[in-house]
């Protein structure tokens, strides 16, 4: 949308780095690939990651236009508005909450730093670098998720997985290097 244009490097730091999502996700087995299939869930991160992209670009071309916490105060809102009903209908099919000290932290958690704080940066982002640079970033979810899987839940990491999360981090320096942005600002003078 923007007519922005990759550098050769940036191509090459884009695949590098889609490729280790690839390994880090598939544990580096071909069979997971092969064996490929889709249910509700993935479909709806796919819609998500689409809804996300169109947000990016919008945040760029509009977000100077209000206050920052202006346009997350009315985003909070308007996510109220559309899950209210939504925990609702899970309410009632789940029957009631069992409250410990440990949802209560988990509940706030999620309320403040996925919710509030990631969204502030993300913005701030996209605002400083764009949308296209920006997104890049969002390769490092994978390898997050690994490492807390290890932390967390006690799963072991293949040496795929590693060499996938290697790739991932080189192909993320690749693409946001000093050389990089400099060949991009020389193709967008061209």
């Amino acid at each position: 949308m923007y007519k922005e244009k990759f550098t050769k490097i940036q191509l090459f730091g884009v695949s590098l780095s889609l490729i280790g999502v690839f390994t880090v996700i598939t544990k580096g087995s071909l069979d997971v690939i092969l064996n490929l299939s889709f249910n509700p869930g993935d479909l709806t991160m796919l819609l998500a990651m689409v809804v996300w992209s169109i947000y990016s670009i919008f945040v760029k071309q509009h977000n100077r236009k209000f206050p920052t916490y202006g346009a997350l105060l009315v985003m909070i809102m308007f996510s109220f508005v559309f899950l209210i009903p939504m925990a609702a209908i899970e309410y009632t099919q789940l029957g009631s909450i069992t409250w410990s000290p440990s949802v209560i932290l988990g509940l706030f958690y999620l309320g403040i730093f996925p919710s509030v704080v990631a969204l502030i940066a993300w913005n701030s982002a996209v605002n400083q670098i764009g949308p296209s640079q920006s997104s890049i970033f969002l390769n490092f979810i994978p390898v997050f998720t690994m490492i807390g899987a290890v932390l967390f839940l006690g799963e072991s990491i293949k040496i795929l997985q590693l060499i996938g999360a290697i790739m991932v981090i080189s192909g993320i320096m690749i693409t946001t290097s000093k050389r990089a942005r400099l060949e991009q600002t020389k193709v967008k003078a061209s």
